[in-house]
């Protein structure tokens, strides 16, 4: 079964690397826009800020999946970046809040409205919005002016949205997914037989999942666990290469 291998893979992964609480926190966690968000004496805006929406049941407020590598690998590639995690209390990212909310309107308006005040007091500011499995839903909702970034200003110096696992296309018939501004560059980052993103069909997935239950049919998604979706911090280095050019680009 695919979550029994999910579930080793996360076991193995645990014991292979062994973290006590306070170092799993800060693997987990982002939070350099608190100093501007907070109005603080002598906060300074980055170049470029960078905002993360996690998956769901991932800890922290960008994860340890994927959010915590992609961190790492925008780190090592600016000079000037800041990055921050949605909200956990905004955004718990359960699976019982991604069905009856279509990913989230919460986690949009806490991403939106975080945007909005960073870039209120840093005019020259240029910003990333990304997120993995649910969170890239939630930061793709996020564009939508009734619930997420409502300042034009704050829309235009989004320069990329990033998502990881992006399953926006199988809500599309019951969200209303705003154009992404002219100045955003849609990045996209898909295992191969990841359903959630790929075109892996409901047939190449082995029926003895326990409750498999078809998305396509409207019905709850219980595929989002398959080892394939798991995997994204291996595209990390390269949404960071990717971002480092746009933003050259500008």
């Amino acid at each position: 079964m695919k979550l029994l291998l999910a579930t080793t893979a996360f076991a193995s992964f645990a014991c292979a690397t062994p973290l006590t609480r306070q170092q799993t926190q800060l693997n987990s966690e982002a939070n350099d826009w608190l100093p501007i968000l907070e109005g603080k004496d002598g906060a300074t805006c980055a170049e470029v800020a960078v905002i993360f929406a996690r998956g769901s049941l991932d800890l922290g407020n960008i994860g340890l999946w994927v959010g915590g590598p992609f961190r790492d690998a925008l780190y090592a590639k600016f000079d000037s970046i800041a990055i921050q995690g949605v909200n956990a209390s905004d955004y718990q990212a359960s699976f019982q809040e991604y069905f009856d909310d279509d990913g989230q309107s919460a986690c949009a308006r806490s991403l939106g409205a975080a945007v909005d005040k960073y870039a209120s007091y840093c005019p020259n500011t240029k910003f990333v919005i990304s997120g993995w499995g649910q969170g890239a839903l939630c930061a793709r909702k996020s564009f939508d002016p009734s619930i997420g970034l409502v300042d034009i200003n704050a829309r235009d110096r989004v320069i990329a949205f990033a998502g990881f696992g992006n399953p926006s296309g199988h809500f599309e018939n019951a969200t209303n997914f705003p154009p992404l501004p002219v100045t955003t560059r849609s990045l996209a980052y898909c295992q191969e037989r990841d359903p959630l993103c790929s075109d892996t069909s409901v047939d190449t997935i082995p029926a003895d999942i326990d409750g498999f239950i078809d998305i396509s049919s409207g019905k709850r998604l219980r595929w989002a666990w398959t080892p394939e979706h798991f995997f994204y911090n291996s595209m990390t280095s390269k949404a960071a290469d990717d971002i480092f050019s746009v933003y050259q680009g500008v």
